[in-house]
């Protein structure tokens, strides 16, 4: 049986972004106080047999629009892989991560959770909850997805971005916080 091999790929949110250590981003393009998630998308080990190919290619073409920074194509597409398939987490966690981008906490947020509430081991998307919780000032929501990322993303990069974003979080908790979560 064939399966669709993991691979984890970084989509910056938009290209007027620029990375920040912390694995954030900061908008260039002059909004105030704008920050945007470099988030995290992930295809998974999941059998082929799984999908139909109409379903296999709907998923293709939101994550190649996520990672081209066509985010609302890239919701169209993950709407459609939800219309044949409401159950599918991977396509709700990536939806997330294009309304991320385009700075929509509630409905990413949503999604996300969504995405969770189908499955639990997706690192991914605690990684970009986190980051939506950060973007809504919640820190402590934002260290406990962060920390939930970090016991679930198996990939080298990924990990390192995880601990950077956790290491800038316990520099702006106050002093014994970080160490409760």
């Amino acid at each position: 049986m064939q399966a669709i091999r993991a691979t984890v790929k970084f989509a910056r949110a938009l290209p007027a972004f620029v990375a920040l250590a912390a694995g954030t981003l900061l908008s260039t393009a002059g909004a105030a106080n704008a920050e945007a998630a470099q988030s995290i998308t992930v295809q998974v080990d999941t059998p082929a047999s799984q999908y139909s190919p109409a379903q296999g290619m709907m998923l293709d073409r939101g994550l190649a629009d996520l990672r081209a920074g066509r985010n609302e194509a890239a919701i169209d597409a993950f709407n459609d892989v939800l219309k044949v398939n409401p159950n599918e987490a991977v396509a709700y966690g990536n939806r997330g991560a294009a309304r991320l981008a385009l700075g929509d906490l509630t409905g990413a947020l949503a999604d996300f959770d969504q995405a969770l509430k189908l499955d639990r081991n997706l690192g991914f998307v605690y990684y970009n909850r986190g980051v939506a919780h950060r973007r809504q000032g919640d820190r402590r929501a934002a260290m406990t997805d962060f920390r939930q990322a970090a016991g679930l993303l198996e990939n080298e990069v990924a990990q390192r971005k995880v601990q950077q974003a956790i290491v800038a979080l316990e520099k702006q908790l106050p002093i014994g916080a970080a160490a409760a979560q």
